[in-house]
């Protein structure tokens, strides 16, 4: 429900849509104004796709209520990654070498969700993956570290060691090199 986010990160490539809020009536009036040819993508009203027919289906006032819901849960998500962005400073010791120290009592504190959204960006960071970890392990991992054991998610290790813990690559995990896949050393 959270729509098509404006910024995608990928293996070297952001992908920005900087006129997503602009309803489309008014992106091909101003592109015409311009002088220019504004073009249809034929998909949009293709019936072999389940957001067209689900598009169809739905009348005027139902697709404006959800794109109201769309819009409060992108603005959900934003406050969530910011503050998810604020934990990290506060909990994440990262050492140049290639490994961070996660503060292990700051870490039980948080909800489960957010935990698991907090080792999901940082097995992003240092488990070296090209895509995301997946949500199950993510949770399987949480579990383990809160029962003071080592854990394994999207490529990286958490591993507890006191009051802290070691998150770092995974021994032998494949990740991207240059775009291309190479054995972790």
């Amino acid at each position: 429900l959270r729509g098509m986010a404006a910024v995608v990160e990928r293996q070297d490539l952001r992908l920005v849509r900087p006129l997503l809020e602009f309803p489309r009536k008014r992106l091909a009036a101003t592109v015409q104004a311009s002088g220019l040819d504004w073009i249809d993508d034929p998909s949009n009203e293709c019936d072999d796709y389940a957001r067209v027919i689900a598009r169809k289906a739905l009348d005027r006032q139902a697709r404006e209520a959800l794109r109201d819901v769309a819009a409060h849960a992108a603005m959900v998500r934003a406050a969530i990654d910011l503050r998810l962005t604020m934990l990290a400073g506060d909990l994440v010791r990262v050492d140049p070498a290639g490994f961070a120290w996660l503060d292990r009592a700051g870490f039980l504190r948080l909800p489960p969700a957010i935990a698991r959204r907090l080792l999901g960006r940082l097995a992003a960071v240092f488990g070296g993956l090209h895509y995301p970890a997946r949500q199950a392990g993510l949770a399987r991992a949480v579990e383990m570290l809160r029962a003071e054991r080592s854990a394994v998610a999207g490529g990286c290790r958490f591993i507890a060691r006191g009051a802290q813990m070691l998150v770092c690559r995974e021994a032998g995990a494949e990740i991207l090199v240059n775009g291309d896949p190479a054995l972790a050393q």
